[in-house]
């Protein structure tokens, strides 16, 4: 399924999933996509590489309210699965990820 454009944007509105969906024992894309470790830093260094982690998580927290409303659109609209089976589970991870490609590569001022 193409993420681009993302469907419907709504002003960058988050859109719920649908009534009685529940999408939580998917794959975990924050798992997936974005891993928070940082290797030890002297207490010099500390400050600096907290404030840059902080910004990663706060722009990777966007990133994934983005994908999950437009896969919560998509499944609203019935182009997405709304079962629990794995296929769909991986099927909207899929997505997921492509919307947050999509959005990395076309969206996000870095």
């Amino acid at each position: 399924m193409d993420a681009s454009p993302l469907s419907g944007d709504n002003g960058h509105k988050f859109v719920g999933a649908p009534e009685g969906v529940d999408v939580a024992g998917d794959y975990g894309t924050p798992s997936l996509l974005f891993i928070y470790y940082n290797q030890p830093v002297s207490d010099k260094h500390r400050k600096a590489v907290q404030e840059l982690r902080h910004d990663l998580e706060t722009w990777n927290a966007f990133e994934l309210g983005r994908a999950e409303s437009q896969v919560n659109e998509l499944m609203q609209k019935g182009n997405l699965p709304t079962d629990d089976y794995n296929e769909s589970r991986v099927r909207r991870t899929d997505y997921r990820s492509k919307a947050i490609q999509y959005l990395r590569k076309e969206h996000e001022s870095w």
